[in-house]
């Protein structure tokens, strides 16, 4: 055999070394990652993640409940804007009623003042 046949076998033998190097790192690498997703998913089962799942949960309600508190609290000022205008109404009356409630009440004194 030739210094040149030689060389090209040990040139053909390190490049098959190295594609076996390269093909055992990506299988080991498949099976690490096969390992992590199995110890990954048996985390999601720990209380505490499911805690953090559900405090998640409550809070994605509580802000949808919020979004709806909005027309309701427009409604809420609307009805009192309607009740203050309508009560405003009532305080005249109130007022009136009040007067001549004294006037009934001044007159009462006259009348009996003027029968003793």
């Amino acid at each position: 055999m030739s210094v040149s046949g030689a060389a090209w076998l040990f040139c053909g033998a390190c490049a098959i070394g190295a594609v076996a190097l390269v093909v055992f790192g990506a299988v080991r690498a498949y099976l690490v990652w096969g390992r992590l997703q199995r110890r990954i998913d048996g985390y999601g089962d720990l209380p505490v993640l499911r805690a953090v799942r559900d405090v998640q949960q409550r809070v994605t309600a509580m802000n949808a409940r919020l979004q709806e508190l909005d027309p309701l609290m427009a409604r809420a000022r609307a009805a009192i804007e309607t009740i203050s205008a309508g009560l405003a109404r009532f305080k005249s009356l109130g007022i009136l009623l009040q007067t001549t409630a004294k006037i009934a009440t001044n007159a009462g004194y006259v009348v009996r003042d003027s029968f003793r």
